[in-house]
């Protein structure tokens, strides 16, 4: 990303003007099941994982849905792809209702503030190999900004 500016009005963009502010979050003792029910309805795939008090725990997508039940990388090539029709996993099968997002969610997630430019996230991004970033404001969840809300943002 050198030498591209991210600006708007002749401002740099900044987390806080890309963000979405409605973030669909999941609980650590949700099934793996549920998880993917809520990335298909809200038609997302992946979440930040947050405890009872809101607290940022971790990360999970759909990859790593299928992976942690599986191992199996050819199933998770089904979500390689970051697709705005997010489609139900095709099998995750019975033990889907006893494991939970904790046993399978990345334990950190890029968490940035408000005030980082968007340039900065799409560093973050590219070095943690990452499609979200979450965004923090005192210890809450503020929104978030995917990969495709930074190429919004260059293509503006």
């Amino acid at each position: 990303m050198a030498g591209i500016q991210v600006k708007r009005d002749g401002v740099q963009l900044r987390a806080g003007d890309v963000m979405r502010r409605h973030v669909v979050a999941l609980s650590p003792d949700m099934t793996l099941r549920e998880a993917a029910q809520v990335f298909f309805d809200h038609g997302v795939s992946g979440a930040p994982v947050v405890d009872a008090e809101g607290r940022l725990v971790g990360a999970v997508s759909q990859r790593d849905l299928v992976l942690g039940r599986t191992g199996a990388a050819d199933e998770a090539a089904y979500f390689t792809q970051e697709s705005t029709a997010v489609a139900p996993p095709p099998s995750l099968g019975p033990e889907a209702d006893e494991r939970r997002v904790r046993d399978v969610m990345a334990p950190a997630s890029p968490l940035v503030r408000e005030q980082t430019s968007v340039r900065a996230i799409g560093r973050v991004m590219l070095r943690r190999q990452v499609h979200r970033v979450v965004v923090g404001r005192e210890g809450t969840l503020a929104g978030i900004v995917t990969s495709m809300d930074v190429l919004r943002a260059l293509l503006r």
